[in-house]
């Protein structure tokens, strides 16, 4: 869906600041990862994240959101990346990926694409290179790792990888020129996660994700431990974030037993 009636100011990517504390340069196989700071300064997990993309072969653009102008880049984070943007906080992540697409068209010309935000906590070594093996050799053209069935069946926005026939086609074109600042993340959801795959898979591109739902739940949540015992590379931050003194524990014994610093959960 598009707006019908004129946007208003706020809702225009155009009018959230975008800051370059790195101008990117162009790669074949590239990352936007977008992660939020609330106070200036960069999650510890992140660094890590980016590390792992760079080690799969990604040029990685990170993009901190932030209504701070000026964010506090740590010397190596910034020799990682391959470009560091600050964005103003709105829209969330759609409008933060997209709005980077369109400030440097060159990443639609990628092999392929992955936008990525720090809603996970991870990876975890080893199974983060196994799974992205079969990210970069599959066929389909529009790649999640998890599929949430609540609604309509949708790929889970944490990380998509998109290929070159997808970032080429219409409907990639289309569906990015309807992106815009929404105020609530509720519509987020609703507007572009949740018809992202049915609007690729209507234009006839393939869809696809490397961690089949088999609980008819949304997995990263409610089978977080079996997700991470089957070879998922990520705990969802709300996961860490809600949890109580003996699940805590529960997930640092996991991390540690996967080799994961658990020093870096917030």
């Amino acid at each position: 869906p598009r707006r019908a009636e004129p946007l208003s100011r706020p809702e225009r990517l155009e009018s959230a600041f975008l800051t370059t504390v790195k101008s990117p340069l162009p790669g074949r196989d590239n990352a936007i990862l977008v992660t939020y700071s609330a106070d200036g300064a960069i999650k510890p997990h992140v660094q890590g994240y980016v590390r792992a993309l760079v080690g799969a072969g990604k040029s990685v653009i990170l993009v901190v959101a932030s209504d701070f102008a000026s964010v506090h880049v740590d010397p190596t984070l910034l020799a990682l990346c391959s470009g560091v943007l600050i964005r103003q906080n709105m829209g969330f992540d759609f409008a933060a990926w997209v709005h980077v697409l369109r400030n440097f068209h060159y990443l639609q010309a990628s092999d392929q694409l992955i936008l990525a935000n720090d809603s996970v906590i991870g990876p975890v070594s080893g199974a983060f290179e196994r799974m992205m093996e079969p990210l970069g050799a599959s066929y389909a053209d529009v790649i999640g790792l998890t599929e949430n069935p609540d609604y309509s069946g949708h790929i889970q926005s944490f990380i998509i990888a998109f290929n070159s026939k997808a970032l080429e086609s219409d409907a990639f074109q289309y569906f990015c020129g309807g992106v815009v600042n929404l105020a609530h993340k509720d519509a987020v959801i609703f507007d572009y996660e949740l018809t992202l795959r049915n609007r690729m898979r209507a234009n006839g591109l393939r869809a696809e994700v490397l961690f089949e739902n088999k609980s008819g739940r949304n997995d990263p949540i409610f089978q977080w431990r079996e997700l991470l015992d089957s070879g998922f590379p990520f705990i969802k931050a709300e996961v860490e974030k809600n949890a109580d003194a003996s699940v805590r524990t529960e997930i640092e014994t996991k991390l540690r037993k996967l080799a994961f610093d658990v020093s870096l959960l917030p």
